[in-house]
């Protein structure tokens, strides 16, 4: 879904170097592994990575492994008119959907 979102944006013209990142980790994660897999899947620059947000982990809840080895990434771009532009395609295509699947 990230990788999607980026080439969106990427047709409507916004590019790379313009994006922020964050991850969201967990304490007993690699932080700088984490930053070079997300520039890697991504393409984005290391140097676009924000400060991550780092979830301390209890010892007694490691059921996060199984499904966020990666953390999560978070796809910042700061432009009021795109992200009106980009919320009114994506109403688009959920109504294109729901209308399809009605059929």
């Amino acid at each position: 879904m990230v990788r999607c979102f980026i080439h969106w944006l990427s047709l409507l013209g916004v590019k790379k170097e313009h994006l922020r990142m964050k991850l969201h980790v967990y304490t007993d994660q690699d932080e700088a592994e984490l930053k070079k897999f997300w520039a890697n899947t991504t393409g984005v620059s290391l140097g676009n990575f924000n400060k991550s947000y780092v979830k301390k982990t209890r010892a007694d809840r490691k059921t996060y492994k199984g499904m966020f080895p990666y953390g999560t990434c978070v796809v910042a771009y700061h432009n009021r008119d795109m992200h009106e532009y980009v919320i009114e395609g994506v109403k688009y295509l959920r109504n294109k959907h729901l209308v399809a699947r009605k059929l």
